[in-house]
């Protein structure tokens, strides 16, 4: 019952404070030449005040709806390409010894899986930025952070599926830098230039913000929040990782590597993919089925507003048509009226699925 009672309070706020505006933008000057068809419509809209109110604003809402679940279509599937998901890496390999290293590389360039790149990883925590303390878990003191361990990585060069946002990459080996996913800086505030610590094995380490990559975790490649310099930690001990793309069925391979690198964790996400690729399937068609509705009851409630409004009408246009106005002009005033109201209508619920 709350819920529901929240739902119809706010749905009146929202018809309401859209008939508001609409009416607001009517009273504004218009370029209009005095006596025209499209002066006495918006005269006409003015003088009926409660009855324009309502009828802003349901043109509004029922324009609105289609609007905003059009938009979340679009928001929910374009930012994944299954046929892209069909083409991402299905196998990693984590936790690769360093000394497993160059064998797995030859043995993965035997299996046919040519330039795996592997990626180091080393575990860390973020504890200050530009000299703050961040928070170690929600509601304690200092600034939000992470409140977890990160898996970060250091490389020479900065993946190209990253493209940068802000920055400049090093050059090789570098200097005490770090690059940071985009999202993350701005959720946690960090900018270029800013100086992050970590807690890295029980000892603190210190890297400047030189760059910030926007990062696609959807595509499934191998991604890290923080990708530092090599001169930062590349004399640390670390763990590594790769991602392979393995044909579907094909057993050989994770016998073989389990039997070769029995060290070595194989996580398979093929059944992930497939019910991530089924999923967005039924998705789409399911939005598309919901926006069909949405939009022929929009058309409905744009007919019954019209009629009633019409309805509402009668005894103005006898009036006007007995004091002299002839049957053209009040037809294009009308014509004029539902135009103005569609064009308000139309800027509102624009700017509201916006």
């Amino acid at each position: 019952a709350r819920l529901a009672g929240g739902l119809l309070l706010g749905m009146a706020a929202g018809l309401g404070g859209l008939g508001l505006i609409g009416y607001v933008l009517l009273w504004l000057p218009w370029p209009l030449r005095r006596g025209s068809a499209a002066a006495l419509a918006v005269g006409q809209l003015r003088r009926a005040r409660g009855s324009s109110f309502l009828q802003l604003a349901a043109l509004t809402l029922a324009m609105l709806l289609p609007g905003m679940l059009w938009g979340a279509y679009q928001s929910l599937l374009a930012g994944v390409d299954s046929h892209q998901l069909q083409q991402a890496p299905n196998r990693y390999l984590i936790n690769i010894a360093e000394d497993d290293r160059a064998a797995l590389s030859r043995w993965l360039t035997a299996q046919g899986q040519s330039s795996v790149p592997l990626y180091p990883v080393i575990r860390g925590r973020l504890t200050a930025i530009a000299g703050e303390p961040v928070a170690s878990e929600p509601g304690a003191p200092g600034r939000p952070g992470i409140y977890r361990e990160l898996s970060m990585s250091w490389m020479p060069v900065l993946p190209t599926y990253n493209p940068l946002q802000a920055g400049e990459p090093w050059h090789g080996d570098g200097g005490d830098e770090v690059s940071v996913e985009a999202g993350t800086a701005q959720r946690l505030g960090i900018g270029l230039g800013d100086t992050l610590s970590f807690e890295v094995e029980g000892e603190t380490l210190q890297a400047r913000v030189t760059s910030l990559r926007t990062v696609r975790w959807q595509d499934m490649q191998p991604n890290f929040i923080m990708i530092f310099a090599p001169k930062v930690l590349q004399a640390r001990p670390a763990s590594w990782m790769a991602s392979v793309r393995v044909t579907p069925g094909d057993l050989h391979f994770e016998r073989d590597l389990v039997q070769q690198f029995p060290g070595i964790t194989l996580i398979d996400t093929d059944q992930l993919l497939q019910r991530l690729i089924s999923l967005l399937g039924g998705l789409g068609r399911g939005l598309g089925l919901l926006l069909s509705l949405v939009a022929a009851a929009a058309g409905l409630v744009l007919y019954t507003r019209i009629q009633a409004a019409m309805a509402q009408r009668w005894q103005s246009l006898v009036l006007m048509r007995t004091l002299g106005a002839g049957a053209r002009q009040l037809q294009q005033m009308l014509y004029w009226e539902w135009i103005v109201a569609g064009l308000l209508a139309g800027l509102l619920a624009a700017a509201g699925s916006e």
